[in-house]
């Protein structure tokens, strides 16, 4: 599921990636990959133990599967300035 090659941007959402989403990605495509985590029935157990999330959670996750950045929602500035940094 994950790489051990890039971070992957892990977004628990109740709908699909949004297009703003998949956007940013594209743009850093090289360094980053997406999962998508889908608040469905078999998925709320997990999305509860994250902290209750009730929209929109990311995580970005190391190669070494350490989590580099978090949110609840999704803050585009945020990750693009933790991007930028990544991509130097």
């Amino acid at each position: 599921m994950l790489s051990p090659l890039t971070y992957t941007l892990i977004v628990f959402t109740k709908h699909e990636v949004s297009d703003s989403v998949q956007k940013m990605v594209d743009e850093y495509g090289k360094i980053i990959a997406i999962k998508a985590i889908l608040n469905q029935d078999g998925n709320q157990k997990l999305f509860k133990k994250l902290g209750g999330i009730k929209t929109e959670a990311c995580y970005l996750v190391r190669p070494d599967m350490h989590i580099a950045w978090r949110s609840n929602g999704y803050h585009a500035e945020a990750l693009r300035h933790i991007l930028q940094k990544l991509r130097k």
